[in-house]
């Protein structure tokens, strides 16, 4: 079984439970696909952005968030064994690149993210059409409510 990932639109401060509801609260919109990881996400922004770089994923702001669920105001320390996630912030200007894409660029963009050797998860077509069209959808409602596009991957 591979691991869990989800987008979710939400504001800053709230990153760390958006991660921790796994998709459960209807609160903030989300996406929920398997075996997406943010070397793969960054893969898409370098397409988008017309450059190739190894290092983009480290555009991303990451931190790992503890799955402290009914422990609030609880943080993790050194001998926490508990569940983790990676939050990983988009940077606004894929998210904003995003929101405006056309379908046609869409259509394109995930054309070129299928056949990238990053996208080993799923040669099925189709599958980088819908996880493009999911993320512009969220970039568009993150723009409109001026918050950001997270990433939240549960450990192994």
């Amino acid at each position: 079984m591979g691991k869990f990932c989800d987008f979710y639109v939400v504001p800053p401060v709230e990153a760390g439970p958006a991660a921790r509801s796994m998709g459960g609260s209807e609160r903030w919109p989300h996406y929920h696909i398997k075996r997406v990881d943010v070397f793969q996400v960054a893969v898409l922004y370098d397409l988008l952005r017309g450059v190739a770089g190894e290092s983009t994923w480290k555009l991303f702001e990451q931190h790992v968030e503890p799955d402290l669920a009914g422990e609030v105001g609880e943080t993790a320390d050194d001998d926490y064994d508990g569940p983790l996630f990676l939050v990983s912030t988009f940077p606004v200007g894929f998210t904003g690149g995003l929101a405006g894409l056309s379908e046609a660029e869409r259509s394109t963009l995930a054309e070129r993210w299928q056949v990238h050797p990053e996208f080993f998860w799923s040669r099925k077509p189709g599958v980088a059409a819908e996880v493009v069209g999911e993320l512009c959808r969220l970039a568009a409602l993150a723009v409109q409510r001026q918050g950001g596009v997270i990433l939240a991957e549960s450990g192994e």
